[in-house]
């Protein structure tokens, strides 16, 4: 009996790659499978990619630059790491990789993909587990071709579905600018989204945010400090579970600051911002950092975070601020930072805008906090006739 040739993976690899279109190891390892009769693991294919950079980088922009040539956009160009060469990524990528954060722009690159191959996921209520769903008599789209009228039309299946748009949007616009230049208006990717200004006039009394503190705190201590932490700094999620660092508190004219890096405007990228550290803050600070860790919020996970809130907002809150805290159950501290501010403040935008880091007072007033309509008579029946 004839002894059998052996089959090496640096032989078919490169074979199956341009046969096949695919740097994934699972379906790799089922062609390997079926034309050679040899059953390699997926670490296999995976340890191969990374001991041969230069072939795997060779073969990527070989893949590439066929997928991109073709006029009829094939499923292979969402195979892994070839969506990621196509030249207006790639440029996207580049331009953005000192300006966010690395997990950041994948989210934002992850969320054109499927814009792309029409495809997003739904929380099934029941299970509560993620499912897929492709949207009927969707032709695959390339990002060198896509067209504002498709993202569009995706944004729409989204929405009908009852499904967040909010990253889908944000990508799209910042994907625009990049690949054309053009700064898309919010209105152009809507999406039936809230009007901005929906929440201007959210206010939640302290009594009731003490509430949902409890409620929170009693499930999660440390889910109640990023809460409280966002209340009283105003900044962001994202911001909030990775900025507060013990080693970056200091002390500035008897009054303790940390610098946060935070968001800005999606074409300005992350910008710094001193953060004043109040006394009942810093009591609450020092409690997460006596967990020995430099991170005050180490450990904490978002989507917990995003949950715990939504359930202590469904107890304690009604109306336009329930619509609010679960449309945006983290953010709804940067809301309410505003709300109260402002009040305690005399409506002083100019202060809270600064205090709260945002760059544009008319973003103040339109989002977070327009003057009551009864103050505002209030105070037109005192001084207008003075003039």
């Amino acid at each position: 009996m004839p002894k059998q040739k052996k089959v090496h993976l640096s032989d078919i690899v490169p074979k199956l790659v341009r046969k096949y279109r695919t740097f994934s190891p699972q379906q790799l390892r089922q062609h390997a499978l079926a034309e050679y009769n040899k059953d390699f693991t997926e670490e296999s294919f995976t340890m191969f990619f990374k001991r041969h950079e230069g072939v795997t980088a060779a073969l990527k922009l070989e893949v590439t630059t066929e997928e991109v040539q073709h006029v009829e956009v094939s499923e292979a160009i969402f195979q892994n790491g070839t969506f990621q060469e196509l030249p207006s990524i790639k440029k996207w990528n580049i331009e953005k990789a000192t300006l966010v954060s690395p997990t950041y722009q994948k989210g934002n690159v992850d969320a054109i993909k499927r814009v792309c191959q029409g495809r997003f996921y739904l929380k099934d209520h029941v299970t509560k587990k993620l499912k897929e769903v492709n949207i009927p008599n969707w032709i695959p789209k390339t990002p060198e071709r896509l067209t504002l009228e498709q993202a569009q039309e995706f944004i729409a299946e989204v929405h009908k579905a009852h499904s967040g748009t909010k990253g889908y949007r944000i990508a799209i616009r910042d994907f625009f600018l990049s690949r054309d230049h053009i700064t898309l208006k919010t209105t152009e990717v809507s999406g039936m989204m809230p009007p901005i200004g929906k929440w201007k006039h959210v206010f939640v009394p302290r009594e009731t945010l003490d509430k949902i503190f409890a409620h929170v705190k009693e499930r999660n201590p440390l889910a109640y400090a990023a809460d409280f932490t966002m209340f009283k700094t105003g900044c962001r999620s994202t911001a909030t579970l990775t900025e507060f660092q013990h080693r970056k508190l200091r002390q500035e004219d008897g009054v303790n600051v940390i610098a946060v890096t935070d968001k800005g405007f999606h074409r300005t990228g992350r910008q710094t911002f001193d953060k004043i550290i109040t006394e009942d803050l810093l009591a609450v600070l020092n409690e997460c950092w006596g967990r020995q860790v430099d991170n005050a919020f180490f450990g904490l996970d978002e989507t917990e975070l995003r949950n715990l809130n939504k359930d202590a907002y469904r107890l304690f809150l009604t109306g336009e601020a329930l619509d609010l805290g679960l449309s945006e159950p983290n953010h709804f501290w940067r809301h309410m930072f505003g709300a109260h501010m402002l009040r305690a403040t005399n409506w002083n935008y100019t202060a809270v805008a600064e205090l709260g880091s945002w760059s544009n007072e008319d973003m103040l007033k339109k989002v977070y906090g327009a003057p009551p309509t009864q103050m505002l008579r209030k105070l037109g029946i005192e001084y207008i006739p003075k003039i």
